[in-house]
């Protein structure tokens, strides 16, 4: 996920999904800032919500608690994020 210029700001941010047992939590209190033009790694076993985050913060999921915002906010930037996940069948 590339942010030219903008930085990201999120603040106790939790998301849940519907499970077959009930809710399900993917991210819990998650707090962060990213510097101007930092570059961000996001890392972890499979299943623990780095995907989830990374929708959070390209604004594709909307926490149920707490917030993310971008700074400058994105009226002001270009408003263009580019996400770019790695599948499955590009890597054995």
């Amino acid at each position: 996920m590339v942010y030219r210029g903008t930085q990201l700001r999120c603040r106790d941010a939790c998301v849940s999904y519907a499970g077959n047992g009930g809710k399900v939590e993917a991210l819990r209190n998650i707090s962060l800032e990213t510097g101007r033009n930092e570059f961000l790694s996001i890392l972890g076993p499979s299943g623990c919500g780095k995907t989830t985050l990374l929708r959070l913060l390209a604004g594709l999921v909307v926490p149920q608690q707490g917030t993310v915002e971008r700074i400058p906010p994105q009226a002001a930037a270009s408003g263009r994020i580019l996400l770019v996940r790695q599948e499955n069948s590009l890597f054995p």
